[in-house]
């Protein structure tokens, strides 16, 4: 058996209330109850990305990040346990029961055996069931790492201090929300903020391809390459900041849960037509409806055609309800008409600015869209799209034969560029050479990475300042890589071949330089 350590995320989750059902209904609706309770966890879990390791009487765990690491698993988790608890109270919506769960998600190092052998262990396991005690009925309890790793996407309460068994004392904090958007950036240590370094020929690009676009009745296609981290968004945050944001609409492709096909462009509808998380549903159909038809001069049968459209893509309606007569197999060409024949009427006297982010993840249907867009608008649509290399794998011909497309590729930060982000993001000049060396070498000119290493550096006391320098208080050679960064380059080896990925482990274990006869 190979054993193998991995950052994980790992959910435990328990139903309250299964007692009191025992006592006062029959003991067979209580089992197929909790049966199809139990059902309904699962489904969510894995639809989150997690693997349920197992039941045990009316709790479940699931882990995120094995079989395979995703960047995100500790975003995955918590995200898996908001929705774990709308489930649940969905299904006490008809008032005959009234379960409440109580949630506890942890991240850190575990050890896991070979493939199909889920079992995991270690300390963040032990915590991980300890939270999920601690929590009160409807209540999610993260770990201290956890939190770390899915700050600005999550918010939540204040922090809070636990007697662990066989732990000690642990602080947790309760998460309350999503959050809808990332906090802004600030610059010095505290937000470790810079500006923009490497990418100048990039953004004037970017600026002057949606300047000509506004002498022009056409789209356009821009998609940027890079690996995770080399800095994609912070240049399309650039580009947006240039041109204005009123006319920038932005959509992100999920890589899991449900109805995720066309969700960039239900975001992008949603916001266009100013439709809140708040709004309930009738408030969300009367918007989208009232923006769709005021796009049009006069009320026509184009118009309600494509309002019709635009809601099944939006969500708000069903296809069955407002567009029973259309076949199945032409239902995509149809709402790709009705979306197109919408944008083309909001962009039609200014250029409008679609954001896709992580197209890698995208489905067909959605990547057909886009094209769709590109090749037949009639109006100044400028379609921005973020991709990691992988969809060159997943869609080899992406935009090809479009003479409106065009594609950035963002290459890791030169040496002395990242020595200028680390200066910025430092607030100072009077850092070490030896240590610079190191960060910048560690780095392999990734702007993430920079800034990880830092933060850890920095939160961890292993930097401190001096005499208005910074200095190192330990060797740069015994850190490990930061937990921000474990779930990136992880996820990149669990998607290699198993030979491949067996040889890159028996070489980390020599160093950077290896010799064959050492794998």
């Amino acid at each position: 058996m190979t054993e193998e350590r991995k950052l994980v995320t790992v959910l435990f989750a328990d139903i309250v209330g299964s007692t009191a059902l025992g006592a006062s209904h029959d003991p067979e609706v209580v089992r197929r109850t909790l049966s199809r309770a139990f059902g309904e966890v699962r489904q969510v879990l894995e639809t989150h990305g997690g693997t349920v390791e197992k039941f045990i009487g009316d709790a479940v765990m699931a882990v995120f990040g094995i079989p395979q690491t995703h960047d995100d698993d500790a975003d995955r988790a918590v995200r898996a346990a908001f929705a774990l608890r709308d489930r649940i109270a969905a299904r006490n919506a008809d008032g005959r029961f009234a379960l409440e769960l109580r949630i506890g998600v942890n991240s850190g190092q575990v050890v896991t055996g070979d493939v199909g052998e889920t079992l995991v262990t270690g300390e963040a396991v032990n915590a991980g069931a300890r939270l999920q005690a601690a929590a009160a009925p409807n209540e999610i309890l993260v770990g201290a790492l956890t939190r770390q790793l899915t700050q600005g996407a999550v918010h939540y309460g204040a922090t809070r201090e636990i007697e662990a068994k066989g732990i000690g004392r642990l602080s947790v904090w309760p998460a309350t929300a999503l959050a809808s958007a990332l906090p802004a950036q600030h610059r010095g240590i505290a937000g470790l903020w810079a500006p923009l370094i490497g990418r100048d020929d990039e953004l004037r690009l970017l600026v002057d391809s949606h300047r000509k676009l506004a002498t022009e009745q056409r789209a356009a296609l821009v998609t940027i390459y890079g690996s995770a981290g080399v800095g994609k968004s912070r240049l399309v945050a650039e580009f947006v900041e240039a041109i204005g944001p009123d006319r920038v609409r932005r959509g992100r492709c999920l890589p899991y849960g449900e109805g995720i096909t066309f969700w960039p462009v239900v975001e992008i509808l949603r916001a266009d037509t100013l439709i809140t998380a708040l709004d309930s549903h009738e408030d969300a159909t009367r918007k989208l409806r009232s923006a769709v038809l005021a796009t049009f001069a006069a009320p026509s049968e184009d118009a309600e055609a494509v309002a019709r459209r635009i809601s099944v893509l939006a969500g708000t309606a069903s296809r069955e309800d407002v567009l029973p007569d259309v076949p199945a197999e032409t239902m995509q060409q149809e709402l790709r008409w009705g979306l197109r024949r919408y944008l083309e009427r909001r962009a039609a006297t200014q250029p409008l600015t679609l954001v896709f982010d992580d197209i890698h993840w995208a489905e067909a249907a959605l990547l057909d869209l886009i094209e769709d867009l590109a090749e037949w608008s009639r109006a100044p649509l400028f379609l921005l799209c973020m991709a990691r290399p992988d969809l060159r794998e997943l869609r080899a011909g992406w935009g090809g034969g479009l003479m409106n497309s065009s594609t950035i590729r963002l290459e890791p930060l030169t040496a002395d560029e990242s020595a200028r982000l680390i200066a910025e993001l430092l607030a100072i000049d009077a850092l070490p050479d030896d240590l610079r060396q190191q960060v910048i070498t560690r780095s392999e000119g990734n702007p993430l990475y920079v800034e990880e290493f830092l933060r850890m550096l920095l939160d961890g006391g292993h930097l401190a300042k001096r005499d208005g320098r910074f200095v190192a208080a330990v060797s740069l050679e015994t850190f490990v890589v930061p937990a921000t960064l474990q779930g990136l380059i992880g996820a990149r080896l669990d998607t290699t071949p198993p030979a491949v990925k067996h040889a890159l482990q028996r070489a980390a274990v020599v160093g950077k330089v290896f010799w064959p006869e050492a794998i």
